[in-house]
């Protein structure tokens, strides 16, 4: 059972950044630090409703690339490795089961990397409230960036043996991987995708 340790809890490529933050529901924001004055001011409805994502402001700052958000695949946290590179290779795709890949785009204008939850985020129902649980800033590059989600299928690992079939025991797994391509490196999608679930659109 190789690589069983990188599976669970990464990093499945070195120089990774392993991220925990509470949420208490579903939906992970990612923006540069500089643009939180301009997503306020937007008010987007997702800032309050994980179900409101269709809203003018909301679609406007995800095509815009200042906001980007996705959804994790239950509530408990954002478990994520983040990688800033190439996405991932054959080979590291080889170690595990993946669910499909989503891709997004996202101006870093300072590469300061905000990674916050519902439960984090210094906006929106939480405008103006003392927080008690602190979101995750990773600085990076300033650009332009395509953002892959590779999320792990847990359930076909534990079915194929690469994992232990008691998997969800295990403290401090990551279960996503996010990836920021610079655009230097790829070629940057115009207009861009959305990383949202198609049901939140």
């Amino acid at each position: 059972m190789a690589n069983t340790h990188n599976l669970l809890e990464g990093p499945l490529r070195s120089g990774a950044t392993i991220v925990h933050v509470y949420s208490d529901r579903t939906i992970a924001f990612l923006y540069d630090g500089s643009n939180e004055a301009q997503i306020r001011e937007s008010d987007p409805a997702i800032l309050k409703d994980e179900d409101s994502a269709d809203d003018a402001a909301t679609q406007e700052l995800i095509q815009d690339g200042v906001l980007l958000a996705y959804v994790m695949e239950d509530d408990g946290g954002i478990d994520a490795e983040v990688i800033v590179g190439a996405p991932l290779s054959d080979e590291e795709l080889a170690q595990g089961c993946w669910k499909t890949p989503q891709r997004g785009y996202l101006q870093l204008p300072t590469g300061r990397l905000m990674i916050h939850s519902y439960s984090t985020i210094p906006m929106g129902d939480n405008e103006g409230e003392e927080l008690e649980e602190e979101g995750h800033l990773l600085e990076t590059t300033a650009g332009e960036y395509v953002v892959t989600i590779y999320r792990k299928d847990w359930a076909t690992m534990a079915r194929k043996g690469l994992i232990e079939e008691d998997w969800k025991e295990e403290d401090g797994r990551t279960n996503d991987i996010i990836v920021l391509t610079h655009g230097d490196e790829v070629e940057l999608e115009h207009p861009p995708t959305t990383i949202l679930f198609d049901e939140l659109l």
